[in-house]
């Protein structure tokens, strides 16, 4: 008996022999003449072209490669397809894997991803746990792009979840690569761009790795549109500098002293920083319609702020409808700390961030009972913001411990509450956790001298109880002074 894949079997007794010698029991027999009973095998009579998009349509490389124990038709028939991935294959066979390729012109993705790789921990090794990790040579792995390399896949993808050895990780010249993803989750070893090529094809770049020479790869991309950067970078600098850049990605990991980018063309930028001390800022994106920007202080080694207040994180974030201004949102709180004569430098490290021009101003506040009007006020008071904001929003969140303000405390300023501003563009105010004690009453009065062209005030009462009367009451009283101004109380 012949099967469809071309394997003889011959009667022998009771039991069918397949040719190797092997017996096959009276249930596997039936099992044979079952599938013979099927009929003729038309999925592997057809074309190759038509079998090779059902094994794309799997999307794993070992699995394609397993239906060659289908019949011999679909052997090795794997190694035709376009798009390669690899998933969940030995370290040590992915490099023959690729030598068995016979048509690198063909590949339009390749994307491998090297597992966490772990061994069983030897009775001698002082490690806690079973299992240790296992470290990969960067060599090897350098080796491993370099088989990649001569497929010259027009899309690759490369990600390595072990933790890598060696000095760095040589990246060769992908010269078909129109995308390029690079990931690793160590940000110990880098990985070496080549020098001296230009990558004239590259449209998009990933990077989320540690790496050298970025500013220089990036400048011998002429047609790059699309980057994306978590990376840790020498001397902690990330400098983009790009002719044809229209999206902008940027993640920063670990410390970065200074931010650069020069996009002429710029559609779309995405920004998210952590950095351990004050950080240099340099943005030119003269047409750049989207923007979302992030900047947090809560790990930095010097804190940011003056007088009793920290800054914690600051946004810049689009609107939600189209066609308005992007909103600054500034995150402070009162810490233990005091920052006497800062006031300046806090200042220049906001100003750093208004990357952008912005309409609103969002200032959520953890005042802890301590006093936030002139922490306000020297906010607002900045040129940008005066003659931008047309509408502000203060938050005000109590901490869990309520501190009384000592007598001299650095958040009450001498005569702040007379001090003389104009906020040119002011045209509704929003505080939200009004609690109505003196000095959110000066703060509000101070607010309505000084906004000519202010509108509408929102006040949110922090709570509702016997002393909701009592705050109403002050404050019908105090906008009857102001006529123009519509006043909107929310219990």
């Amino acid at each position: 008996m012949e099967l469809r894949s071309g394997r003889r079997l011959r009667s022998s007794g009771r039991a069918m022999e397949l040719r190797s010698g092997r017996l096959l029991c009276s249930t596997q027999q039936q099992q044979v003449r079952s599938l013979e009973d099927l009929g003729p095998d038309h999925i592997s009579a057809l074309p190759d072209d038509l079998l090779l998009l059902i094994l794309a349509r799997l999307r794993c490389v070992v699995t394609a490669a397993r239906t060659g124990i289908l019949s011999r038709r679909w052997r090795n028939l794997w190694t035709l397809l376009s798009a390669l991935v690899f998933r969940n294959v030995k370290y040590s066979s992915l490099e023959p894997a690729l030598a068995c390729l016979v048509s690198p012109a063909a590949i339009s993705l390749l994307d491998i991803h090297i597992p966490l790789m772990r061994r069983r921990r030897d009775h001698w090794e002082r490690w806690h746990g079973s299992v240790v990790d296992v470290y990969l040579d960067a060599a090897g792995v350098t080796s491993l792009l370099l088989a990649a390399a001569r497929l010259e896949p027009e899309e690759l993808v490369f990600a390595i979840n072990s933790n890598v050895t060696g000095s760095h990780v040589e990246v060769p010249y992908f010269r078909r690569a129109a995308s390029i993803t690079l990931k690793s989750n160590t940000f110990i070893t880098p990985f070496h761009m080549p020098a001296g090529v230009e990558f004239a094809a590259l449209d998009t770049l990933s990077l989320s790795c540690s790496i050298t020479g970025l500013d220089d790869l990036i400048s011998r991309c002429p047609r790059l549109r699309v980057l994306r950067l978590k990376v840790s970078t020498k001397n902690n600098l990330v400098i983009v500098h790009s002719t044809s850049l229209q999206e902008l990605f940027v993640d920063s990991r670990g410390r970065t002293d200074r931010l650069d980018i020069a996009a002429p063309v710029l559609r779309q930028l995405t920004v998210s920083l952590n950095p351990y001390v004050g950080i240099n800022v340099s943005v030119l994106a003269p047409i750049v319609e989207m923007i979302s920007w992030y900047c947090c202080y809560v790990d930095a080694s010097v804190p940011i702020g003056f007088g009793g207040w920290r800054l914690i994180k600051l946004m810049l974030k689009m609107a939600a409808r189209q066609g308005q201004l992007p909103s600054l949102r500034i995150h402070a709180d009162i810490c233990s700390s005091c920052f006497p004569g800062q006031l300046a430098n806090f200042k220049r490290e906001i100003k750093k961030h208004m990357v952008a021009v912005f309409s609103d101003l969002e200032l959520h506040l953890t005042t802890g009972g301590h006093v936030f009007g002139a922490f306000v006020f020297h906010l607002i008071g900045m040129n940008r913001i005066r003659r931008a904001v047309r509408r502000l929003k203060v938050i005000l969140g109590g901490s869990k411990v309520k501190e009384e303000c000592p007598k001299n405390c650095l958040c009450h300023p001498r005569d702040w509450e007379v001090q003389t501003i104009t906020l040119i563009a002011l045209e509704e105010v929003e505080i939200d956790g009004f609690e109505g004690v003196d000095h959110e009453v000066d703060f509000l009065k101070l607010v309505c001298k000084s906004a000519p062209m202010l509108k509408r005030v929102i006040v949110k009462l922090s709570h509702e109880d016997s002393s909701s009367t009592k705050i109403c009451t002050e404050l019908y009283d105090l906008f009857r002074a102001y006529s123009s101004i519509e006043c909107c109380i929310c219990l």
